[in-house]
């Protein structure tokens, strides 16, 4: 999820900084032959910024559904969350199934 955050980030910048330039030197030129390939690179921009933004939500869909398990650490680094408590904002005492988290 991360690495395509930075992915979406990173291609933002260059894509803007190029798409702004061009459309820069577009206006005092008036040459709209310059600034094409900046449109296009937008246009791929938007595409796979489209994928990867997917990608993130169906991560954080699957978290929110319980399709996948995150991790805790809160707890202890030792501790294995095996997924069978779903209380893991309770206290450790309120917990019913502590004793099914492994140490």
């Amino acid at each position: 999820m991360w690495v395509s955050m930075v992915m979406i980030t990173v291609a933002r910048f260059f894509t803007f900084y190029r798409f702004y330039n061009d459309f820069i030197d577009f206006m005092a030129s008036g040459n709209a032959a310059r600034w094409g390939p900046a449109l296009l690179m937008l246009l791929f921009y938007l595409v796979a910024a489209l994928l990867l933004y997917a990608v993130m939500f169906v991560a954080v869909v699957q978290l929110a559904l319980g399709a996948r398990a995150a991790p805790v650490s809160s707890i202890s680094p030792s501790v294995r969350w095996n997924g069978a408590c779903s209380a893991a904002f309770l206290p450790l005492q309120a917990c019913s199934c502590w004793s099914s988290c492994q140490f």
